[in-house]
């Protein structure tokens, strides 16, 4: 996805507010899917998991010189981000260090 931060601030406020796609655009993207693969944790692009007993949802993505990892604590409203324009893999590691 290619983005800038002050659009990726209003799409995460989105999760709270549901105001561009509604509630139903909402429980699309959240709806649990079952793949070609034994896990049973993914949701059109989105993974569930946790973090210290808090549920998380994540998205990992990249392109050719970039990478990103996003990771949301619903509960908590948090949501932790590192858009990179190196396609080390690293972006996983720096966002989780600051979770």
């Amino acid at each position: 996805m290619f983005t800038s931060v002050k659009d990726w601030a209003k799409w995460d406020q989105n999760w709270y507010t549901h105001q561009v796609g509604g509630e139903l655009f909402y429980l699309l993207m959240h709806r649990r899917e079952r793949f070609a693969h034994p896990k049973d944790n993914d949701a059109l692009g989105l993974v569930f998991g946790s973090f210290h007993d808090s549920e998380t949802v994540w998205y990992a993505g990249g392109d050719i010189g970039f990478n990103s990892y996003v990771v949301r604590l619903p509960a908590q409203q948090l949501t932790v981000v590192c858009f990179s324009n190196n396609n080390d893999g690293k972006a996983e590691v720096v966002t989780m260090r600051v979770l």
